[in-house]
């Protein structure tokens, strides 16, 4: 399945204070499995904010609260799984972007 027209996945921080991240905001060009984890720097795991919720095509804001991490460089991954879903014949598609939170 085509991409609608201008779309395609990507990912990035929002700010509405510009020195505060509120959270991720990602597009999406077709509805999709998605996942999101949070990392440390050491690469460990901090939490992991979903995994494979169903979202629809289009732009989505996601919070992201992270009370008990102390100070630091963050990252996310977010991965979306869309595509013929379950027939076993690779024609699904997966997206990951890593970036610094």
């Amino acid at each position: 399945m085509k991409n609608p027209p201008g779309r395609e996945f990507s990912s990035r921080v929002f700010y509405p204070n510009p020195f505060i991240p509120a959270g991720i905001e990602f597009e999406l060009p077709q509805e999709a499995d998605v996942s999101l984890v949070i990392f440390d720097d050491s690469g460990n795991e901090v939490k992991k904010l979903m995994e494979r919720q169903r979202f629809s095509a289009g732009t989505h804001q996601l919070s992201v609260d992270l009370p008990d991490a102390g100070g630091g460089k963050y990252f996310y991954r977010l991965s979306a799984e869309y595509g013929a879903e379950g027939n076993g014949d690779g024609s699904g598609r997966n997206f990951v972007d890593v970036k610094r939170l």
